[in-house]
């Protein structure tokens, strides 16, 4: 049981300890990772090419598909394929892991019962001035595509796409409720709800609207190619969309948290605070659970935000 718990819990990847990315960052990632996620997405196109049918199928049969190639995004950072991309990470190596990142993580009192300190955390990249943990782009395109599915089978059933949206997300909650979330760990991340429901919107571009993203031309598919940078959003941050937490461990992370006060008072702390504030979260997954009711009892998140617990610096 536990190898099958930590199997599933590795596939949809670690969690992210989101504050020392912010002490700490990494360069910008944009183009390493626009080159990385490019090049798979041309070999999922390539396999569906290569396929002898490819004229008859229709864009929604290929979609999903295309996450084949990114699924190893999912694994762990040290097993996972993201660890070979010519991105700058934060923290970089083993050494800075256990000698630097491991003291000041936030993580580092909690209890993350029971399994939540079994598999390192993921470490940061940064996409413009938006810093996120390696897991949101496994969250994008493997989540996403299911979502997809689901959205696509309850419009076939007949329903809104209100409600299909909702049955869509539904998946990741009822993920981030169970094994792969609060039960794995006692973390539930709306921050990945986040990142799958972005995830979603890209599958649907490809194939809606006037100019989708994936069309056949002379009997082979084309992808339009991928820029990660109009996908992220503050929201995949999970120090400014935070995570709700056990209830015995949301008091030892609040006063961890409340520690870092000093170090988001600075100002350059304070810049990307507001930039993210300006800049805000298209279709916010939070606000759309509490919303739409897709939890009886969402979360509290607030209790461990840093945003709350330090509030603006004194003047």
């Amino acid at each position: 049981m536990l190898v099958a718990l930590l199997t599933a819990t590795s596939a949809i990847a670690a969690e992210t300890e989101p504050y020392y990315g912010w002490w700490s960052p990494p360069r910008d990632g944009t183009r390493g990772l626009d080159e990385a996620i490019n090049a798979l997405l041309q070999k999922a196109i390539a396999d569906v090419n290569a396929r002898g049918d490819r004229a008859t199928l229709r864009c929604e049969d290929i979609a999903p598909r295309l996450q084949d190639r990114l699924a190893p995004t999912a694994g762990w950072f040290f097993v996972g394929l993201t660890r070979s991309w010519n991105v700058d990470f934060s923290p970089r190596s083993s050494r800075e892991y256990v000698e630097d990142f491991t003291p000041l993580s936030v993580y580092a009192p909690a209890r993350l019962l029971p399994f939540g300190k079994v598999v390192p955390v993921d470490p940061a990249v940064r996409v413009g001035d938006v810093i996120f943990g390696t897991d949101k782009i496994a969250h994008f395109f493997t989540n996403g595509a299911r979502y997809h599915v689901r959205f696509l089978a309850e419009k076939a059933r007949g329903r809104t796409e209100d409600d299909a949206v909702d049955a869509a997300i539904g998946i990741g909650v009822m993920e981030e409720s169970g094994v792969l979330g609060r039960w794995a760990s006692g973390i539930f991340s709306y921050a990945d709800l986040q990142a799958n429901q972005r995830g979603l919107a890209w599958y649907r571009s490809l194939c809606e609207g006037p100019a989708p993203g994936l069309r056949l031309v002379d009997e082979r598919w084309v992808l339009r190619p991928f820029s990660i940078a109009e996908h992220v959003d503050p929201c995949w941050d999970e120090a400014f969309e935070p995570s709700g937490f056990s209830d015995d461990d949301a008091p030892i992370i609040r006063a961890a948290v409340s520690h870092l006060c000093p170090r988001f008072h600075a100002p350059g702390a304070q810049r990307r605070w507001q930039a993210y504030v300006a800049r805000g979260c298209p279709g916010r997954s939070r606000s759309h659970v509490v919303a739409r009711r897709l939890l009886t009892v969402p979360p509290d998140a607030t209790r461990t935000w840093i945003g709350a617990i330090c509030g603006p610096p004194a003047h």
